[in-house]
């Protein structure tokens, strides 16, 4: 629908990881680097933290495709990623990190370099996972990175319902942009409970009072059901 990121938004446990998994199913993989971490509340404090499971697989894609990438960019991915290797060289930063926003635009930018450089040999997707737990300067580098990147890169989000400002903050700047689209996840109606019920079980059929009491357990939440 032309849109470069899709947000998959719901509860714990209603389907949002199915959902995705899903949809990378019907992906060809030999067509398209699927690059894919995950967000932890334990680490929410770490700035960057979930940037560099995604630098990672990145490198190794670069290795892989025998991408040469100017040193230049290997040194600022090296100044604020000091374990991750691009082109099997690892040297001393110079590059002084402290402080400046215009450092971190200078990381956006440099990676949107290395994206667009894989991306002209194969489609991208990019996946995060619980984005109610990402950092504040990692909500700002990938906002930059949809606002900036064509569509030939595609993000892929979960995110639990009930999240922080910064999210919301970063929904409604990407949607007045149209670079998001937001899918809702919502608990199964008692109807649908009971439809759900049948096609499981198929086999077996149940009083009214069971489906009653199967819907008002699990409240039309798709992981108990």
């Amino acid at each position: 629908e032309g849109y470069s990121s899709i947000m998959i938004v719901g509860e714990a446990g209603i389907g949002k990881t199915t959902l995705k998994d899903r949809f990378l199913e019907e992906i060809d993989q030999n067509d398209t680097f699927i690059l894919e971490t995950s967000c932890y509340q334990a680490e929410e404090e770490f700035p960057l933290r979930p940037w560099a499971g995604i630098l990672t697989k990145e490198a190794s894609i670069l290795e892989e495709e025998k991408i040469k990438i100017p040193h230049l960019w290997s040194e600022i991915i090296q100044a604020f990623f000091p374990s991750l290797v691009l082109n099997t060289l690892k040297s001393e930063s110079s590059i002084n990190i402290e402080g400046n926003s215009l450092k971190l635009k200078l990381l956006e930018e440099t990676i949107i370099s290395l994206f667009r450089e894989i991306s002209k040999i194969k489609k991208t997707i990019i996946i995060f996972d619980d984005i109610q737990w990402m950092d504040n300067l990692s909500i700002t580098l990938l906002a930059g990175m949809m606002l900036h990147l064509d569509k030939k890169i595609l993000f892929v989000t979960t995110c639990r319902n009930g999240y922080s400002q910064r999210v919301e903050n970063f929904i409604v700047d990407m949607s007045r942009h149209g670079r998001i689209k937001k899918v809702e996840l919502d608990r199964f109606t008692k109807q649908e409970v009971i439809e759900f019920a049948k096609k499981a079980l198929p086999h077996h059929s149940f009083r009214d009072d069971m489906y009653e009491k199967i819907y008002q357990e699990t409240e039309g939440n798709t992981f108990f059901i």
